[in-house]
């Protein structure tokens, strides 16, 4: 996924959100060369996607762009513009 959307990202805000794997080494060797803004909660926020969305927002106006492009890691864009799940 991060492959096909690199071309769209010019920054990338990331939060870990407690992950026990490798993978926030594999987001920062994927997006090398691209401005990214790492996030790591000390707590899981995931049994609350309330706040863990909140979070994500706040965070990512802090960058201050012309647009943002929301992605779950999950999602990717059709061939024709669509974003499939």
């Amino acid at each position: 996924m991060l492959e096909e959307h690199r071309k769209y990202i010019d920054q990338a805000v990331i939060i870990d959100d407690g992950s026990n794997d490798n993978t926030v080494e594999v987001i920062l060797n994927m997006l090398k060369g691209v401005p990214i803004r790492l996030i790591e909660n000390t707590s899981s926020k995931f049994n609350n996607e309330i706040d863990l969305r909140k979070q994500q927002w706040e965070e990512t106006i802090q960058s201050d762009q012309n647009w943002i492009l929301n992605l779950d890691s999950d999602e990717m864009f059709g061939s024709g513009g669509e974003i499939r799940v």
